[in-house]
């Protein structure tokens, strides 16, 4: 088990809990969402990577079929990041208590400021049930995260 959160891109003039939305319910609508092409997503997963990998050079990628998996293999944090075609995950097991529950998620938000700067995405956290921010909502992550690994474990 872990906490995740899922990136995305919000849309031009759409209300990015819209967009959120429609990812979500994986909604076709009469207006699709814009979808970037191979080379175009190829080429931002690119760029993040390279972000990533500035942040902690340790990070190594991993590329399947659909997807690209991210992670510190010679760390103990568990931080994985997987890039999809239009959107991201980011998560983080629950083993993490005290001061090292908070430094992991530092963490982590470093990686997803990267994403941010990079590709313009936006953060939804599924645990608390909305579009996150470090500056207003990283106290109630940590404290999210603390109370589901002492509930859990």
């Amino acid at each position: 088990m872990s906490y995740d959160l899922m990136m995305f891109e919000p849309q031009p003039d759409v209300d990015p809990e819209i967009t959120l939305n429609a990812i979500l319910d994986d909604e076709v609508s009469e207006e699709p969402l814009p979808s970037l092409s191979k080379a175009e997503s190829d080429k931002r997963n690119r760029q993040i990577i390279e972000a990533l990998q500035g942040l902690n050079p340790n990070l190594e990628d991993s590329h399947y079929d659909s997807y690209i998996e991210i992670e510190d293999k010679e760390s103990t944090n568990g931080i994985r990041i997987t890039l999809f075609g239009a959107t991201a995950s980011v998560s983080v097991p629950y083993w993490h208590k005290g001061p090292a529950a908070r430094q992991v998620l530092s963490e982590m938000w470093d990686y997803l400021d990267a994403m941010h700067h990079v590709a313009g995405y936006l953060a939804y956290d599924s645990q608390l049930g909305m579009i996150v921010c470090r500056r207003d909502d990283f106290d109630a992550m940590v404290d999210t995260y603390a109370h589901l690994v002492e509930r859990h474990y």
